[in-house]
């Protein structure tokens, strides 16, 4: 994410990410409109800024997150169109250092899969790779 686009967001107490850039964010070609409109209309909400950028800053640094400590096994599913997350999981797979970590790709599918027409085959990908890893 752009960081001029997150100090905009962070410059009022509370965030809330509408309109088209939450749909650039979140969505990619082939969402539902209908999906996306109950997504803005029933399911966006406001986050405190302190809440918003400790998430922010979490997900983009590995040791406040704490990945870096991670020694099992780690499943990556990102978007193809994940404008937040590169698709390759290169960036994210290097946050494990420790682990084994498995990236899997979803195509046509934006950061919120499980608002896309292809939910359910990130949940199949999910369900066997919990099998092959013989933690389900």
């Amino acid at each position: 994410m752009d960081s001029s686009i997150v100090g905009q967001l962070a410059a009022t107490p509370y965030i809330r990410i509408d309109g088209p850039l939450r749909s650039e964010l979140f969505f990619g070609p082939a969402a539902d409109p209908d999906v996306i409109t109950y997504d803005a209309t029933h399911l966006a909400d406001r986050l405190p800024r302190g809440v918003f950028l400790d998430g922010f800053g979490a997900t983009y640094n590995p040791v406040l997150s704490q990945a870096t400590q991670v020694t099992g096994k780690v499943l990556l599913q990102l978007g193809e169109h994940d404008v937040l997350f590169n698709a390759d999981g290169n960036a994210e797979r290097a946050s494990y250092p420790l682990a084994q970590v498995t990236a899997q790709t979803l195509p046509t599918v934006g950061h919120c899969f499980n608002l896309h027409p292809e939910n359910r085959q990130g949940w199949s990908q999910m369900d066997a790779w919990l099998r092959q890893n013989h933690l389900r």
